[in-house]
């Protein structure tokens, strides 16, 4: 990548000032921005990844807002845009709290919007370096939603700033990565934004375009370069030229203020716009728990949606699983508090990924989602403050008080809901709305959550059921205590561990490592009984693990593919170091077997007296529990062989059974 460079670099500016002097010497018109990057790209500078217009280099993944708010995410969805006119310096700002909003340049003083966006990366700078004032550089620190600046000269943005690349186009376009088209004005630009988001209706407030006494005028104390008013008339300009375009698309744009001398689109009044019922979004949390520190990011994804919530903190009330059992207590005092309005209960855990719009004017009394049509979810759950709601609520509470040894109160909840559910009006939810953070959907890319649920619920069960006798040993300075001096056996898989019955000679080891499904019941004679360490790299469950293979007191994760473990595992297993996976896949240009992953861990991590390798064929044949052998689709057994020898060679201690 070539050298990454600001526009305020020196040698950026005396580039442009020799290309300025050039183009005088020949007598040309005044050079435009883009001339200046042309010019800046033919002395080396720059990169630009594919044809970004005037873009000078390209940004970290995750830097540019379409990676986050996809075009189309608010299709059909009404969406407010604040300007700068000073008819909103007596706005309540908190009625459009829910709605969609894009905030233009300072709007993010007033609220947080979900997108703020600008244009002049002046703006950035003044903000920052307090020219704009201490309160406003501290509303800006402390802003949630997205802050988004359109890349029109390749500003050096530094991270948490959204990049949008600037449209040279003078014609409306189809999606963010060809840009948008700026105009004269951030009002003009962030049209342009909603409506490749797909907000239809859009309202336009504070979009005077008149000033006073020759002046420009805002809302706010202005800025420290001030314009004249006569900027208002190329402004006017840009909206006139697209209005007849949005018109066409069928896209309605709507002037709240009657007084604006923008006249192209339709006037409305604010009082006049329909109210959507929008539910509060309601949770609770321990103090001093794990939840504290998670229930944070859900106020922060909360608070960039826009969205209102009401989020409480209670002393524990004796342990994880009293806890819990408040739930059904704290929805019903919620829709008591917030009577006449929905709610929506979360698990502190969850964090919004996108606007719930499934819930606006959501006509039921509860809904929820019934996972796999085996299990009701209780991380996300709708209740619709009418009377059949606080029956659910109510009921709810009685059915806890009942059965509190329960394992989950959500159980209570889908016992309850399949007696009374003729009783009332609910619906079924997505599985958007309740996802759970590692299910297959949401691993694949299939299906982009709503609400995304992180489970802490997991750790904290763990520790209720303490009593549990198997427990593994998790820490790699354990494993190598137990096996330190000691004479130890490692059990590849290959079927002619059926060719010799040496199960007491594998037994009468000090240590036994096994792996993934090489489980010994009803072939003991074979390969033995006991396991001390299992070696895994597939899908056992807990309990697979403590029926096959004795209550192991290690299991050792091998690979870096974490989507194929199981929860249980992930949280209890040792990690064997995935710079060592690595290692091994780019020496074999393929996944290495658990075989081979098993032997660098035993031989670089562990100080034993004596080690014996039983069943490695390097895939010659199938394993003994397979019926078919692996044809070097995902392995290399041709080019482990060798690397297996090496790794054995000169050492004594170390004995390979063919």
């Amino acid at each position: 990548m070539r050298q990454m460079i600001t526009t305020r670099s020196k040698a950026v500016a005396n580039i442009v000032a020799e290309a300025e002097r050039t183009r005088k010497a020949a007598q040309r018109k005044t050079p435009s921005i883009q001339d200046n990057w042309n010019f800046l790209k033919q002395k080396g500078f720059g990169y630009c990844k594919e044809s970004r217009p005037v873009a000078m280099f390209d940004y970290d993944k995750g830097r540019m807002l379409y990676d986050v708010l996809p075009d189309g995410t608010w299709r059909g969805q009404r969406c407010f845009i604040i300007g700068g006119g000073e008819s909103l310096k007596d706005f309540d700002f908190s009625k459009l709290k829910n709605e969609m909003v894009i905030g233009v340049n300072r709007a993010y003083e007033k609220m947080d919007c979900m997108v703020n966006f600008a244009m002049d990366n002046d703006l950035y700078g003044w903000i920052t370096n307090g020219k704009l004032g201490a309160e406003a550089k501290k509303k800006f620190e402390d802003y949630k939603g997205y802050p988004v600046w359109l890349d029109s000269i390749g500003y050096n943005y530094p991270q948490g700033i959204f990049i949008l690349n600037k449209s040279e186009s003078r014609n409306l376009g189809n999606n963010m990565k060809d840009g948008i088209m700026g105009g004269t004005n951030s009002g003009f630009g962030a049209l342009n934004l909603a409506v490749y988001l797909g907000a239809n209706p859009i309202y336009l407030l504070g979009f005077d375009m008149k000033g006073k006494d020759g002046k420009q005028v805002n809302w706010h104390n202005e800025y420290p370069e001030k314009q004249g008013e006569k900027v208002y008339k190329a402004f006017i300009n840009d909206f006139n030229r697209v209005a007849p375009e949005l018109k066409k698309r069928k896209i309605q744009v709507v002037n709240l203020n009657d007084e604006s001398e923008l006249k192209c689109f339709e006037f409305g009044r604010f009082e006049d716009i329909k109210k959507i019922d929008r539910p509060v979004i309601a949770s609770y949390y321990t103090k001093d728990s794990d939840y504290e520190k998670q229930v944070k990011e859900l106020i922060i994804s909360l608070r960039r949606l826009n969205l209102e919530y009401d989020i409480k903190a209670i002393e524990d009330r004796g342990g994880w699983h009293k806890n819990t059992y408040w739930k059904s207590t704290f929805v019903l005092n919620t829709l008591k508090k917030h009577r006449g309005r929905s709610v929506v209960f979360v698990d502190a855990d969850a964090i919004f990924r996108q606007s719930p719009i499934l819930f606006n004017d959501y006509n039921c009394d509860f809904a929820y989602h019934y996972y796999n049509n085996k299990e009701l979810l209780g991380g996300t759950l709708y209740f619709g403050n009418t009377n059949g709601a606080r029956y659910v609520a109510e009921q709810w509470v009685e059915i806890d008080k009942e059965k509190m040894t329960t394992h989950m109160p959500q159980k209570n909840l889908q016992a309850l809901f399949g007696r009374i559910q003729h009783k009332v009006k609910w619906k079924h939810m997505p599985i958007e709305y309740c996802m759970i953070f590692d299910c297959h959907q949401r691993r694949h890319g299939k299906l982009h959550p709503v609400i995304e649920h992180f489970q802490l619920s997991r750790k904290n069960k763990d520790q209720h059921y303490k009593s549990s006798k198997y427990k593994l040993k998790s820490g790699l300075s354990q494993i190598q205590k137990l096996c330190k001096g000691k004479r130890m056996c490692i059990l590849g898989n290959a079927d002619s561990m059926m060719n010799h019955m040496r199960g007491k000679e594998i037994d009468s080891f000090e240590i036994i490592g096994r792996m993934n499904r090489g489980k010994p019941q009803g072939i003991e004679k074979f390969i033995g009984k006991r396991t001390d360490i299992l070696f895994l790299s597939t899908g056992l469950s807990r309990k697979s693990i403590e029926v096959a293979y004795e209550k192991a007191k290690f299991v050792v994760w091998m690979t870096e593919d974490h989507h194929l473990a199981h929860d249980w595992v992930l949280r209890n297993a040792i990690q064997n170091p995935i710079k060592d996976w690595r290692a091994l896949h780019k020496r074999l240009g393929k996944n290495p077997t658990t075989g081979m992953m098993t032997l660098k861990f035993v031989l670089k991590y562990l100080d034993f007296k004596s080690l014996t390798i039983y069943g490695y064929n390097f895939l010659r044949t199938k394993s003994w529990y397979n019926t078919k052998p692996d044809k070097g689709i995902k392995h290399s057994g041709k080019k482990e062989e060798p690397l297996f020898m090496e790794m054995i060679k000169d050492r004594k201690n170390v004995k390979f059974m063919k």
